[in-house]
C-alpha cells in the first residue's frame, strides 16, 4: 500500500495539519485522497484547488522578483544621481579628472552614493553631498602630502645611493653667525628636511634680507646650495631638532 508524506498531503491534496489529525501515521495515499475528496467534493475539485494554489505561489514569486528588480533599478538610479552630484561638486573645485575619478572610488563616496533613498530636492541633496565632498577633499590633501613626502624620500635615497657609488665624502665645518635683530627671514635660507645621512636641514637656496642684500649665512661665503645644516648651538641629530634650534635662535635675536 502506497504511503503519503505530510508535505504531499498539503501540496498535492491541499490538506492542512488539522485535516490530518484524524489519521494515524504513516499516512497511506488512499486515506489522504479519500480525506481530500471528502473535503473538496471530488477528485476534480482537489486537482483544481491544487492548481489554484500552485498558480498563487507562482504569482507571489513573480511579484517578489519584480519588486526586487524594481528596487534594484531605483537603487541604481539613486547611485547614478548621487555620483553625478558628487562629481559636479568636485569638478567645481577645479580638481583634475584623474583626481575626481579617484575620489569617487573611495569607500566614503561609494557608500554615500549607494544609499537606499535619496532626496529629490536638489538643494537638500547638494547640501548633503557637500559634507561628503569636504571629507573627500581632506583625503586628497592628505594623499598629496604623503605623495610629496614619498617623492622627497625617494629622491634623497637616490641621491644618497649615487653619492655612495661615487665615494663622495661630506666635509664638516663650523660657521659662526650673529643673527641681526628684527630680520624677518632669520638666516635667509630656504630649507627642506633631510632624513638620510647627514641628517638635518638641506639648503635649497638663499633669499635676500630686508635690505635686499645677502642674508647672514650667505654673507659668510661658507655655505652654498646643497649643503646641510646638521647642528645649531649644539642641537642636532634630526631635521626637527635643527629647525627647532633655528627658530629658538631667531626668537632670541628678536
Amino acid at each position: 500500500m502506497a504511503s503519503c508524506t505530510p508535505t504531499a498531503a498539503r501540496e498535492q491534496y491541499c490538506l492542512t495539519a488539522g485535516d490530518l489529525k484524524g489519521l494515524e501515521k504513516p499516512y497511506t495515499q488512499a486515506q489522504v485522497e479519500a480525506l481530500a475528496v471528502a473535503k473538496y467534493g471530488s477528485v476534480e475539485n482537489v486537482a483544481a484547488e491544487a492548481a489554484r494554489r500552485a498558480e498563487d505561489r507562482a504569482s507571489k514569486k513573480r511579484k517578489r522578483e519584480a519588486d526586487k528588480a524594481s528596487a534594484g533599478a531605483e537603487r541604481d538610479q539613486a547611485r547614478v544621481l548621487h555620483m553625478s552630484v558628487l562629481r559636479s561638486l568636485l569638478e567645481a573645485r577645479a580638481f583634475p579628472p584623474g583626481v575626481v575619478a579617484w575620489l569617487l572610488e573611495t569607500p566614503e563616496a561609494v557608500t554615500w552614493a549607494r544609499r537606499k533613498t535619496f532626496n529629490p530636492e536638489p538643494t537638500q541633496m547638494r547640501a548633503a553631498a557637500a559634507v561628503v565632498v569636504e571629507q573627500l577633499i581632506k583625503f586628497q590633501a592628505e594623499a598629496e602630502t604623503r605623495r610629496t613626502d614619498l617623492l622627497q624620500t625617494i629622491r634623497q635615497r637616490l641621491v644618497a645611493a649615487e653619492r655612495q657609488s661615487l665615494n663622495e665624502a661630506w666635509i664638516s665645518q663650523q660657521v659662526m653667525i650673529q643673527l641681526p635683530p628684527n630680520e624677518p627671514a632669520g638666516l635667509c635660507v630656504r630649507l627642506q628636511p633631510r632624513m638620510i645621512e647627514p641628517n638635518g636641514c638641506f639648503i635649497n637656496g638663499f633669499v635676500k634680507n630686508k635690505q635686499g642684500g645677502p642674508g647672514p649665512l650667505e654673507a659668510t661665503r661658507k655655505a652654498v646650495t646643497g649643503d646641510v645644516i646638521t647642528n645649531v648651538n649644539g642641537i642636532g641629530g634630526t631635521w626637527q631638532n635643527v629647525m627647532m634650534a633655528l627658530n629658538m635662535a631667531h626668537q632670541r635675536a628678536g
